[in-house]
C-alpha cells in the first residue's frame, strides 16, 4: 500500500535560506515520489537522509518513540523552516504515522531500565520503612512500584530493557507494526547486528503484507537489498533511483571484500 505518494517543495531556496533548506538536497529537490510500498533511502554521511526523513515526519506529525508527536517536538524545531517549504500528495491516511530513529530508540531503553531499577530500589525501601507493620500497609505502599514492574514485563514479550540493543529492536519495533500504518525509520541498522538486520527485513516484509508503507533511511547493504524496494541514492545534493548494483556503497564493499589487501596495506599497525 502507498499512502505518501509524494513530497514536493513549493518554495524556492538557496544557500542564504534558513536551514533545512540552505542545504543542497533541499535547494534541489523539486519533487520526491514514492512508488512502492518499500523506499529504501540511501547516500553518504551529511547528505541529507535524516534531514529528508525529518521533513517528511514534521509534515506527517509522525508518532515518535516515547509517545510525542513530531508537531512541535523540541528536536524538530531545527526543521522548522521545511514545514512551509514542502507538501505532501497523500493518496489516503494511513492508521497510523510512525517514525523511528535509532538514537532515540537506544535512549527510550536506558529509560525504561532507569525505571525498573527505581521500581527496585523503591520495593526494597518499602521493605525496610514497614518493617514491623501489617501486610497490608506495605502491600499498599509497594502496590505502584509492582504495578509498574508488571506493566514493562507484560508491555512486551517479557524485560525488555535487559535485552541486547537488537533483540530489543526486533519486539520492539515488531509490537509496533499494524494494519495499514506509515512507517519511517532513520539507520535502525545502527541497533542492529548484520543478522538482525536480516530478522527486520523479514519484519518490514510483514508490514508490507499488512498493507503498510515503510520509508527507511540506511548505510546497511542487507536493509537495502529488500526485494522490490525503490531505492535512492543522494549524490552531491540530488536524489535519483538507483539499482542496488549501482550504489556507490555497494560497488565499494564489494571491492573492498575482492581486494581486501591492496586497501590495508599501507595501514600501520602498532603492536
Amino acid at each position: 500500500m502507498v499512502f505518501l505518494r509524494a513530497l514536493r517543495k513549493i518554495r524556492e531556496s538557496d544557500a542564504k535560506s534558513p536551514y533545512p533548506l540552505s542545504i543542497p538536497l533541499c535547494r534541489n529537490m523539486e519533487r520526491l515520489a514514492f512508488t512502492k510500498p518499500v523506499t529504501m533511502i540511501v547516500g553518504e554521511n551529511g547528505t541529507g537522509k535524516t534531514t529528508l526523513l525529518e521533513i517528511l515526519a514534521l509534515k506527517l506529525n509522525a508518532v515518535r518513540i516515547d509517545g510525542s508527536t513530531s508537531d512541535g517536538n523540541v528536536k524538530l524545531n531545527r526543521i522548522k523552516f521545511a514545514d512551509q517549504a514542502f507538501r505532501l500528495e497523500m493518496l489516503k491516511k494511513p492508521r497510523r504515522n510512525f517514525f523511528f530513529q535509532a538514537e532515540d530508540f537506544i535512549r527510550y531503553m536506558d529509560h525504561l531500565h532507569e525505571m525498573k531499577q527505581d521500581a527496585v530500589q523503591a520495593l526494597e525501601d518499602v521493605e525496610r520503612d514497614y518493617a514491623g507493620r501489617s501486610d497490608y500497609a506495605k502491600g499498599l505502599a509497594a502496590m505502584p512500584f509492582f504495578r509498574t514492574l508488571s506493566e514493562m514485563e507484560n508491555m512486551y514479550d517479557g524485560d525488555i530493557s535487559e535485552k541486547s540493543h537488537g533483540e530489543s529492536f526486533i519486539e520492539f519495533f515488531g509490537s509496533r507494526i499494524i494494519e495499514n500504518g506509515l512507517y519511517l525509520l532513520d539507520e535502525p541498522e545502527a541497533a542492529l547486528s548484520p543478522f538482525n538486520q536480516l530478522v527486520t527485513l523479514n519484519l518490514i516484509a510483514e508490514a508490507e503484507h499488512s498493507g503498510c508503507q515503510i520509508i527507511v533511511s540506511t548505510h546497511s547493504p542487507v536493509l537495502t537489498a529488500y526485494p522490490g524496494a525503490c531505492i535512492y541514492e543522494i549524490e552531491e545534493g540530488t536524489i535519483h533511483e538507483t539499482k542496488y548494483e549501482d550504489m556507490e556503497s555497494i560497488r565499494f564493499l564489494k571491492s573492498f571484500l575482492n581486494h581486501k589487501d591492496s586497501y590495508l596495506k599501507n595501514i600501520v599497525t602498532h603492536p
